[in-house]
């Protein structure tokens, strides 16, 4: 057994028999000597056979939540197929949420499939470091977009809904984590995708961080039915309620942005002044990582005014922002370590 990816947390994969009617056996560490494979080379094989038994091209069915028979048509297709990969559209006909359902119970471990990832960002229209899934122990998948207010809205709404509520109540059919997880690279060394928990799990505020020389926001998917009335993004107009982002530098002012280890001292990057690190081999390869990539546009956005017009001149309502963003930075900071738990920052 190992984590599924770096820095997946509770998520594991396993090497196992695949039995047909019954529970998948396990394959010992004597198994494997007895055939002469290491480990390593026998997951080469797993990820080769759950590849096989993945359909090559991966089709997405989709209707809009509106249609009520093209509704039910999908219903039907999941109740009688192997396999489904199924997109809501909602009524503005913008995809918003996926669910992928795999009846082998293996939809989990086509996770570490690029070209599955590939297939459900895709279906979403986003890029695949914004997908965030949500899987089950039944062999279905929930799918949303983090860069999109509606699909993180809709994808806590599958987890309220009295249909999947009755599922999880069967034994077997519950998470497989008390938390999403978002992918945060399509292929590492070993061509494999990484995932790790999503940081916006419940609360209000959302997170901006940085993929190169752009900024990608994450919204909260909400927890509660309360965060979930409020950010309900078909009426947060009508309210005149803002979603409102904070950079990662909230949560990574004491950590290194490399190891993400929690350090007393920390070394500034000599350009932007934004990114620390623990070390100067962290620094060295933080920098050949990612860094390289997003110093230039992170100085320019640093050095950017960030004071508001209503603010400039009126030192009472400057200190009103100045402590409204202390209690949110210090909000967020505590809902991010709540998600990253047992996952070193």
């Amino acid at each position: 057994m190992r984590n599924f990816s770096t820095r997946s947390g509770e998520l594991m994969t396993a090497l196992v028999v695949k039995v047909e009617e019954g529970i998948d056996m396990w394959i010992s560490n004597g198994a494997l000597q007895i055939f002469k494979l290491s480990e390593s080379d026998a997951f080469k094989v797993a990820v080769e056979n759950i590849d096989k038994a993945t359909p090559s091209p991966l089709n997405c069915e989709s209707a809009c939540v509106s249609d009520k028979r093209a509704m039910q048509a999908i219903y039907e297709k999941i109740d009688s197929n192997p396999h489904t990969i199924f997109c809501i559209k909602d009524y503005e006909r913008e995809p918003v949420v996926l669910w992928m359902l795999f009846k082998d119970q293996q939809a989990l471990p086509r996770l570490i499939l690029p070209r599955v990832i590939e297939c459900l960002a895709g279906a979403l229209g986003c890029a695949a470091t914004s997908t965030v899934v949500i899987p089950f122990l039944n062999g279905t998948v929930f799918v949303g977009n983090c860069e999109s207010v509606k699909s993180m809205w809709w994808l806590a709404g599958q987890l309220e809904s009295p249909s999947n509520k009755e599922r999880m109540a069967h034994e077997g059919s519950g998470f497989v984590s008390a938390r999403p997880y978002r992918v945060t690279k399509l292929r590492n060394d070993e061509g494999l995708v990484e995932l790790e928990p999503y940081p916006v799990y419940g609360g209000v505020l959302g997170l901006r961080v940085w993929e190169g020389p752009v900024r990608k926001p994450m919204y909260p998917v909400p927890k509660t039915r309360a965060e979930a009335e409020l950010l309900n993004p078909h009426t947060a107009i009508n309210r005149g309620f803002i979603y409102e982002l904070m950079d990662e530098s909230v949560f990574l002012a004491d950590h290194c942005w490399n190891c993400r280890k929690k350090s007393p001292q920390l070394l500034k990057c000599g350009k932007c002044l934004n990114v620390k690190y623990c070390c100067k081999d962290c620094q060295r390869i933080g920098w050949r990582k990612d860094h390289k990539f997003e110093c230039d546009a992170m100085k320019l956005a640093a050095d950017a005014p960030h004071t508001t017009k209503s603010a400039r001149g009126d030192k009472e309502a400057r200190n009103v922002v100045k402590q409204h963003n202390k209690e949110v930075r210090e909000k967020l900071a505590e809902t991010i370590t709540a998600n990253m738990k047992d996952v070193s920052l």
